[in-house]
Parts: C-alpha cells; structure tokens; sequence
C-alpha cells in the first residue's frame, strides 16, 4: 500500500530479528534492513549480509537445532554448566567427538546463543542463563521421541527411564497413568531390540510403551524419571488442559 501510495520502494528497518523472522521475510520478498546485519532489497537485486555462509544455511535450511546441540543445551542447562570449557571437556561431557562439538559450538554462535572465546584453546560461554535462555530457545527443540513402540516383557529399568505421564506424575500432581512408559535412546535400543525384544514388539499393544528418543536420556538424568525439559518437549503438543497444567506446574517448580 505504501510502494502505491509513494510510487516508491518501501524498506522496513528493524533493530533486531530473529533467525526465522528473517527467513520469513525473504520468503515473502519483503524488503529489509537490520543495521550492521543485512539488507534484503528484492526490487533492486540487493542482498547483502555479514553473517556466515554456516549461519546462512542454518537459517534457511531448519529454524529447528540439530540433536547434538539440543543436547549439549539441555546438559547445560540440567546436569553441568557447559561455560568456560574447552571443546574437549565438552565432548567427554557429552559423549561426542571432538568434530560434533565444534559444530555444536558453530551452531549455538550461529544462533547467538553462545560466544567463543579464548585463544588457541577456545571455550564457549552463554549469553543467558537459566530460565531465561530456556525462554528464548525452547521453541528451537524438537520433541526427542522418535518412534514408540510396545511389549509385554518386563522392562529393566536400569536400562531405561520413566517418561511421558508416568514420569510427569513425579514431577507434578498429574496421575499416572494405567500403562507404564519408559524411554531409552535410539543406539542403545538398536542393541537391545533384536536380543531381549526380538520378535516380542508391537506398534500397537502392550503391558509397556516404549518410547524411543534421538538421544539417551540417561545423559540428561540421575533419577528414574527423564529430565524435565526433555519431557516437556516430548509432551508439549499434548491438547489435553490437565497436561498441559501439569507440564506449567513441573516447569515452574524447576529451581533454574
């Protein structure tokens, strides 16, 4: 309306943009500016930026984090502080290559989340802390369960956690419900289902659910329960108003 009104091209000039917010814009050919960090002109060919090809391809490609830097987020956040330390404290934390931490640290950068420091030995420290880096990065996780399945053979629990309401019960005032679930990661699973589960799984009935995650929830807790912002994530899209009152509860009961 103002490009007709004016007989002009419009630019909208924002302080500050979110990642998706600016892929969001440059899908809609909408023109803009971010001081000091791009300009997006389509209607005179324009585009210049400062940021990194690698933070260019993260925004374009997924507004989403990749598993191994959700990870590393909810182990800081949960278990040990992840500042001031060096990549290879990181991967032994973590249990990752020294490789898949230098793209976890590429990616947090890339988000902002995080600044690199240091010289020769580079170490990483947040930009926020607690609640308020869980506010600004939770819509960027994913739900961890990746398949669920289900059984009648006992379930060893040394080899998996409580999930979904059987541990939002723990956390909250929530019941537990009639079917046990337990969550175990993708490899760990891989061994244990064609030996102790071998042609004794379902997708569809069982004394058990099983839950199946992108990554072992045994890193992320030391109870008999998974952590609690794993689960969040894992229930977050449940539509019943009971869960959801119990995942605020467990939430706001955390002592961030």
């Amino acid at each position: 309306m103002l490009e007709k009104l004016l007989n002009a091209s419009v630019v909208f000039v924002f302080d500050k943009l979110e990642a998706y917010e600016r892929k969001r814009l440059i899908e809609k050919k909408i023109a803009f500016l971010e001081p000091f960090k791009q300009i997006y002109i389509p209607s005179l060919m324009l585009e210049l930026n400062n940021i990194s090809k690698r933070k260019t391809e993260y925004e374009i490609s997924n507004d989403k984090l990749t598993v191994p830097t959700q990870v590393a987020i909810l182990f800081h956040l949960q278990v040990k502080s992840l500042n001031n330390r060096s990549l290879q404290e990181i991967a032994e934390l973590l249990n990752y290559s020294r490789m898949t931490v230098t793209r976890i640290i590429r990616e947090l950068a890339a988000f902002e989340y995080c600044e690199v420091k240091g010289g020769k030995e580079k170490f990483i420290e947040f930009k926020d802390q607690g609640k308020l880096l869980w506010d600004k990065v939770h819509s960027r996780l994913k739900s961890p369960v990746i398949e669920v399945w289900y059984t009648d053979v006992s379930i060893q629990v040394n080899q998996f956690l409580k999930s979904y309401d059987s541990a939002l019960a723990n956390y909250s005032e929530l019941s537990e419900g009639r079917q046990a679930t337990y969550a175990i990661g993708k490899d760990e699973f891989r061994g244990l289902k064609n030996k102790e589960f071998e042609g004794k799984i379902n997708k569809k009935f069982g004394e058990y659910r099983i839950q199946i995650w992108s990554y072992n929830p045994l890193l992320l807790s030391h109870h008999k329960e998974v952590d609690c912002l794993s689960l969040f994530l894992s229930m977050v899209e449940d539509s019943d108003p009971r869960v959801q009152m119990a995942l605020t509860e467990m939430i706001n009961n955390i002592k961030w």
